[in-house]
């Protein structure tokens, strides 16, 4: 008797082990990139398991969707840059607490209730706030639509930003650079959404690639 319900205690433990394992949710595409479009990321999610793939949507680079997992719905925040996946709720779209007037400090401490931290370069042009801050260990270019709340993130691989520089003259931009640390910089040139410049970080001369609408600098020794 006592060996019939040692293995039939051991039958239900692998049992409860298994079904654990099949219902742990990945939190990581397989395979990610920056250039990685909505057709590509529903069959990523498929391939994990995740069922009902619909309301595929693209902002900045976060993708959202909604999905089934283990019968049950979910609401996904995909970062394409960093393969990263959230089981968000409600929408699928990240929404921050806004109110009319808002000013920086109550926005700093609304991204700070939804994870952010190091809340810096904040501005605000029109409807739009921008901000640098870093959320899970990522740093992030956030824009949020001051009416509605929804959040547009852009993942920063540098870590460095300014704030944007659409409006700026190459000496304002240059004066943001000396701010966070660049000696010396000097603005070559400005393409369209690119801005090109030069100057010394950490003690090498580098070349600089901005990003105008989200301030993401790129070094090139």
């Amino acid at each position: 008797m006592f060996r019939i319900i040692t293995i039939a205690s051991a039958a239900v433990l692998s049992a409860s082990l298994a079904f654990a394992a099949m219902s742990e949710r990945p939190d990581m595409l397989p395979n990610y990139d920056n250039t990685s479009s909505a057709p590509e990321i529903t069959a990523q999610l498929q391939s994990l398991g995740y069922k009902n793939i619909n309301d595929v949507r693209y902002s900045g680079n976060i993708y959202t969707a909604s999905a089934e997992w283990d019968g049950q719905p979910v609401s996904l925040r995909i970062n394409r840059m960093l393969g990263e996946i959230h089981d968000v709720g409600g929408g699928g779209v990240e929404m921050l607490n806004v109110e009319p007037g808002m000013g920086q400090e109550d926005f700093v401490a609304a991204l700070a209730a939804k994870g952010y931290t190091n809340v810096h370069s904040v501005t605000m042009a029109g409807n739009v706030y921008r901000a640098a801050a870093e959320r899970d260990g990522h740093p992030y270019n956030l824009k949020v639509d001051a009416e509605t709340g929804e959040v547009s993130t852009h993942a920063n691989r540098t870590g460095i930003a300014i704030a944007p520089t659409y409006g700026m003259s190459f000496g304002e931009i240059e004066h943001q650079l000396q701010e966070i640390g660049f000696g010396d910089p000097k603005v070559i040139a400005q393409h369209g959404q690119k801005v090109a410049a030069t100057g010394n970080w950490k003690g090498e001369a580098v070349h600089l690639n901005i990003d105008a609408p989200t301030g993401i600098i790129t070094i090139n020794e």
